[in-house]
C-alpha cells in the first residue's frame, strides 16, 4: 500500500470519526437543552406555587428576621409593597404587645422549627390587626437557611367563635336565671 493509499484511509476513518462525534455531541446537547428547559418548567411552577398561593406567604432569614421574598397575596393583605416588605424584619409587623412573646419563640428556638397552626397578631399597614395561624418550614433560599411561611387569616372566625360562645353563655345565665324563679 503507497503512502497516498494510507493517507486517503486515515483522512476517511478521521472524517468518520469527526462525523460520530460531532453527532455525539449534537444529541448531548440536546439532551442538555431538554434538561435545562424541564428545570426552567420546574422553576416557574414552584415560583408560580408561591406567588399566585391564594394565602400570604413570605420567606424570611432566621438569623436577621428580615424579609427575603413575600408574594402577592401578602402584599395585598398586609397593605406593604414589596421594597417596604424587603426592608422590614418580622418584628416590624407585629404589636408591640406581641414582639416580646415572637422574641422569647425566637430564642427558644421555636422560629426555627417547624410550626403548624400557631396563633399571631399582625399589624397591617393602615394599622389593622389580623389574628393568623402560622405555618412554617426551613428551606434553602439562594443557597442560605431561610424560613417560608404561610399566614392564614382568622380574624372572622375567632371573632365568631367569641360571639358563639358570648351566646352560649348568656342562653345558658337566661336558663339558669329561669330554673331559679
Amino acid at each position: 500500500m503507497c503512502s497516498s493509499d494510507l493517507l486517503g484511509m486515515l483522512l476517511l476513518v478521521s472524517a468518520g470519526w469527526a462525523l460520530i462525534l460531532r453527532k455525539r455531541v449534537e444529541q448531548q446537547t440536546g439532551v442538555v437543552r431538554r434538561q435545562l428547559h424541564e428545570q426552567q418548567q420546574l422553576q416557574q411552577r414552584y415560583h408560580d406555587l408561591f406567588e399566585k398561593n391564594p394565602h400570604p406567604m413570605w420567606v424570611y432569614d432566621p438569623k436577621t428576621l428580615r424579609y427575603l421574598d413575600v408574594n402577592e397575596t401578602a402584599i395585598q393583605r398586609y397593605g406593604y409593597s414589596r421594597q417596604e416588605f424587603l426592608n422590614m424584619t418580622l418584628l416590624d409587623m407585629r404589636p408591640e404587645e406581641e414582639r416580646e412573646r415572637f422574641l422569647k419563640e425566637v430564642q427558644k428556638g421555636m422560629a426555627l422549627a417547624d410550626q403548624h397552626g400557631s396563633l399571631w397578631l399582625h399589624r397591617k399597614k393602615d394599622g389593622t390587626l389580623l389574628e393568623v395561624e402560622i405555618t412554617s418550614r426551613g428551606i434553602i433560599f439562594d443557597g442560605k437557611v431561610a424560613r417560608m411561611v404561610l399566614a392564614h387569616d382568622v380574624t372572622e372566625r375567632i371573632r365568631a367563635e367569641k360571639k358563639l360562645q358570648e351566646s352560649e353563655k348568656r342562653r345558658s345565665e337566661e336558663h339558669t336565671s329561669e330554673l331559679q324563679s
